[in-house]
């Protein structure tokens, strides 16, 4: 046993120099000698934005994480080059290209900044400012300046440019701008403007001063008569010898045709029949030409295809049992008398349709609902008598907004309503506010009740409702 140690003592003397405890992994003995190399393990490591310390000592493996947008919060779409990629995030960032933009300090404002073609100008122009009050006239001098150079003056607080051939201010650089509203007068002599223009005092009526030239001219007038026989323009011109006309008299002598008026448009100013009413007659023909008389529902008919129409022609509407927006929201002046004795459905009839003035006769006989029928018809003055409704349910907001409407107007309406004896007419509903005149600036209790049909009225079972 003694060999054996002495055998052992031996090695170790002798042994490699490398041996050594930093040189053997920890928990490992060799000879003796115990190893202090650390055991780390598997090692994973996220990137960061600062340096990470790798312990020391070995390691059985690990990674290195992939580096994302994580890595700092402000890798961002809206943060990166529109298109340009960064760590899998795609930018939409569009920067404003100035690369085309000339402007040089003097053309901006003194102490604004502005950037052209990527560099950031602050302006150099300098402001004028002096204690001018804008909105009092007093604070200027409205007089004209002789202008023999070019030159300029303040007086008053006004800068005048003489001459105008340049824009300065006295005792200011080239180049500048007011501040805030000011007024600046451009001067110049009246004979400047006289010579510029070739006027001289033979151009002028005798006694008239045009631009300090005191006029010298007295016209030789002539006064004429004449008989127009036919139609069409007529030119007026003065005779031979005569400088102009002080007196013209057009006798009209123009015979109607034997088919018809045809007014003679010269009377108003025009050569021709004007093309609006050329227009008007075309719509109106296209409509009448491709009617079908047939047709019973014409809801939206005019509202959907000819909204512009001003004159309705005499269409045949015998048919037709529904003109539900018939006529919504169109240019029509007068609703001509149309058949609509099978109507039974006439809401939004004629509703703000802003033009109508006038309706005519119109069939209310086998009516159930008027709702709406001329709402919002704010020029309609001239509503028709005899109107019988006795199958009328509903006439709720009939004439709202219809605030020019006549009395004798109103007093037919009056009489219409007392014709509403449908048993299935909510009695609640008799009241004129609830057909739309309720206004009582304009149909105020006094007026309605002055009205010849009043009584009547009452007597049915209506009331204002005021």
């Amino acid at each position: 046993m003694s060999e054996l140690n002495n055998l052992l003592n031996q090695i170790k003397q002798d042994k490699d120099t490398n041996l050594l405890p930093e040189n053997l992994k920890e928990g490992v003995t060799v000879l003796g000698i115990q190893g202090t190399i650390k055991n780390n393990g598997e090692l994973v490591y996220t990137p960061t934005k600062t340096q990470q310390v790798i312990p020391a000592g070995y390691t059985s493996g690990g990674y290195i994480s992939p580096v994302t947008n994580t890595i700092d919060s402000n890798i961002q779409a809206e943060n990166i080059k529109k298109d340009v990629e960064i760590l899998n995030v795609i930018g939409t960032l569009e920067s404003l290209d100035t690369s085309d933009a000339n402007a040089q300090p003097i053309n901006i404002r003194n102490g604004k900044t502005a950037y052209v073609n990527g560099q950031k100008l602050t302006g150099t122009l300098p402001v004028l400012t002096y204690p001018v009050n804008p909105d009092n006239p007093s604070d200027f001098n409205y007089q004209f300046i002789e202008a023999s150079s070019a030159s300029r003056v303040k007086r008053d607080n006004t800068y005048y440019i003489l001459g105008a051939y340049q824009v300065a201010a006295e005792n200011q650089p080239d180049s500048w701008m007011f501040e805030g509203n000011r007024k600046m007068k451009l001067g110049i002599a009246q004979s400047k403007v006289a010579s510029a223009i070739s006027l001289t005092a033979n151009k002028i009526k005798k006694g008239e001063n045009v631009l300090g030239i005191i006029g010298t001219y007295e016209p030789n007038l002539q006064s004429k008569s004449i008989t127009k026989t036919s139609n069409g323009t007529l030119n007026i011109t003065p005779d031979t010898g005569y400088d102009g006309l002080n007196n013209v008299q057009v006798i009209v002598n123009v015979p109607q045709e034997s088919q018809g008026f045809s007014p003679d448009w010269t009377e108003l100013g025009y050569n021709e029949t004007p093309q609006g009413l050329i227009d008007q007659f075309n719509i109106s023909k296209s409509i009448l030409e491709n009617w079908n008389p047939r047709k019973t529902d014409l809801t939206n008919e005019f509202y959907s295809n000819y909204q512009d129409v001003i004159f309705c022609p005499l269409i045949d509407t015998s048919n037709a049992t529904t003109m539900q927006n018939m006529f919504l929201q169109c240019s029509i002046v007068e609703l001509p008398k149309l058949n609509t004795s099978n109507v039974t459905n006439f809401d939004s009839f004629c509703k703000e349709s802003e033009s109508l003035s006038k309706v005519n006769q119109i069939d209310i006989s086998k009516a159930t609902s008027l709702y709406s029928m001329f709402e919002g018809c704010s020029s309609l003055t001239s509503f028709p008598d005899g109107l019988r409704g006795t199958d009328v349910v509903n006439a709720g907001y009939m004439f709202t907004q219809c605030f020019k409407l006549s009395d004798e107007s109103l007093n037919n309406i009056l009489k219409m309503c007392t014709t509403f004896t449908s048993p299935d007419y909510n009695a609640a509903n008799k009241t004129l506010k609830y057909i739309g005149i309720s206004h009582t600036k304009y149909y105020p209790q006094s007026r309605i009740e002055s009205l010849p049909n009043y009584q009547d009225f009452i007597d049915a079972g209506w009331t204002t409702g005021y």
